[in-house]
């Protein structure tokens, strides 16, 4: 949550939150367009990461083979 808050994705909520802070968090949350862009730049960052960690997967998978095969 911490990291959400850093990145302006979201906000900070004491955890004795009232329901009534919290429906106005979350309201500003969906009402603000800053907080989509910056869920949409981690998400991006993520799925970066996820296509980079599989390609190096795959190229530690092809020369674990090719040890192997020697």
């Amino acid at each position: 949550a911490a990291r959400v808050v850093h990145c302006g994705a979201g906000v900070r909520l004491r955890p004795s939150a009232k329901p009534d802070a919290i429906c106005a968090a979350a309201e500003r949350v969906i009402r603000e367009p800053s907080f989509r862009t910056a869920a949409e730049r981690i998400g991006a960052s993520i799925t970066s990461d996820a296509e980079a960690q599989r390609g190096l997967a795959e190229l530690e998978a092809l020369a674990s083979a090719r040890t192997a095969k020697s």
